[in-house]
């Protein structure tokens, strides 16, 4: 069994810094790396194993989406609230910052979590239907 792909990714995906990714993003990413690892630090892990993890691992670095406003954390603009220490300046509108389509991008990081359980999932009966077989 070659698991020299997934561990290539793992170290890419250790890489990845959490302030440079969107909450979301970041939450697929850390739980197929969490996965990963488990596979990769298990012995008698199957070769259709290894695949599994490293093509969930490797769509969670193609999905990874870039924080917005490279904002240094004094006062985030996206939530309602918010005081705007970080507000580059402009008028305010009312919205403390957010974008009218905060809403949207929220339903769409909860699409990604979604998917990646789903995935874990698969991973996971995978793994016992493979165990019960043998």
């Amino acid at each position: 069994m070659d698991k020299s792909a997934l561990q290539t990714l793992i170290s890419k995906a250790k890489g990845v810094a959490e302030k440079d990714c969107t909450k979301g993003s970041y939450a697929v990413l850390s739980a197929a790396l969490q996965s990963a690892e488990t596979v990769d630090a298990k012995a008698d892990a199957s070769q259709d194993e290894v695949d599994t993890a490293a093509a969930a691992l490797q769509k969670a670095l193609d999905g990874l989406k870039k924080a917005e406003g490279g904002n240094d954390g004094a006062g985030d603009n996206t939530k309602p609230g918010a005081d705007n220490q970080g507000d580059t300046g402009g008028s305010d509108n009312g919205t403390n910052g957010a974008s009218k389509d905060a809403i949207g991008n929220t339903g769409a990081a909860v699409g990604v979590i979604a998917i990646a359980a789903i995935v874990l999932a698969a991973a996971g009966a995978l793994i016992m239907y493979r165990r019960r077989r043998a």
